[in-house]
């Protein structure tokens, strides 16, 4: 639908996030790969503990 609505109305549904708002985005999305990352780092430490 989303799409469509592009083609039809010649813009996007949203207005783009800015200002504070994109900051605090960008902030969850470095955490979200930080915790991502640990969780790999975790993983890997645990394996090699364990199984090695």
């Amino acid at each position: 639908m989303c799409a469509y609505n592009v083609r039809k109305n010649r813009s996007v549904d949203h207005e783009p996030a800015s200002g504070a708002q994109r900051a605090g985005n960008r902030l969850r999305e470095l955490g979200i790969w930080a915790v991502g990352i640990g969780a790999m780092y975790l993983v890997y430490w645990l394996a090699r503990r364990f199984l090695f």
